[in-house]
């Protein structure tokens, strides 16, 4: 798959808010270990290439042969680390692909992706605390990467700041005012967190208006509607929603809706 077909997919995933916000960008690093937002400068040679197209249709074992061929080539080029880190990550070998991504770190100091990488990493092994220190490093680098401040709201999230993660989803509404999942989860925060319920309803409006894929959406607009007396609305939610399968249904409100 060539980088500019890889990159575009990219876009198309955050187009469609296919983010959950806890391991949402697992399907980012599935996607590339070409790395096409980076600041890194490393060169990039034809065994990296072919490991590529290796990885996009999962085979590991060619994808690892073609990056050893690369590293053999050039010992001293990050990006053949960074990929060997990638490969190991969709592996299931975290401790192993941090140990790549530190190694391309040390070679490349300005690549955003590595550090974003091994903030993803971090977190798969529990450890949210170092992701937020090397998620924090690529924001430094890349202010405007939205997956980077997705993946730190979903920290921020995990760790109970709350108000971190409000001024992160709205950093990345800054820079993509159409992203669904942002107005989604931070409508989430400021009603279920918050009782902000008046700044809940209005980003759902926007998740919606944006095409959220999440069915409860309706549902939690509802219950913050039900919350401040906004029957009529209340009720055209709760009716959507059920219409629309939604299992986390408040029957509180079916019940104020027939009363």
């Amino acid at each position: 798959m060539h980088n500019g077909l890889i990159c575009n997919t990219i876009y198309l995933i955050l187009k469609s808010n296919l983010f959950t916000m806890k391991l949402h960008l697992n399907l980012l690093l599935i996607i590339s270990i070409t790395a096409c937002s980076s600041n890194s400068k490393q060169a990039f040679n034809q065994h990296l290439a072919n490991s590529n197209n290796y990885v996009v249709v999962c085979n590991f074992e060619n994808a690892l042969k073609e990056m050893e061929l690369a590293k053999a080539i050039e010992p001293s080029n990050a990006m053949v680390y960074y990929g060997l880190g990638q490969i190991y990550f969709m592996r299931n070998n975290y401790e192993k692909a941090i140990a790549y991504f530190d190694t391309a770190i040390e070679l490349d100091s300005n690549f955003t992706i590595a550090f974003y990488s091994r903030s993803l990493t971090k977190s798969f092994l529990g450890n949210d605390k170092g992701g937020l220190e090397d998620v924090a490093r690529a924001l430094k680098l890349e202010p405007d990467l939205i997956m980077a401040i997705m993946h730190s709201a979903a920290l921020k999230i995990n760790s109970r700041d709350y108000n971190g993660a409000i001024t992160d989803l709205t950093s990345a509404i800054k820079y993509k005012n159409d992203l669904a999942i942002a107005f989604y989860w931070r409508g989430r925060i400021y009603g279920s967190i918050l009782h902000e319920y008046d700044k809940a309803i209005a980003d759902l409006n926007k998740a919606i208006e944006f095409k959220i894929v999440k069915i409860n959406t309706y549902t939690l607009r509802s219950d913050y509607e039900y919350a401040i007396g906004k029957k009529d609305d209340a009720c055209a939610d709760y009716y959507k929603a059920k219409e629309l399968g939604d299992t986390s249904l408040n029957l509180n409100i079916e019940n104020y809706c027939k009363s």
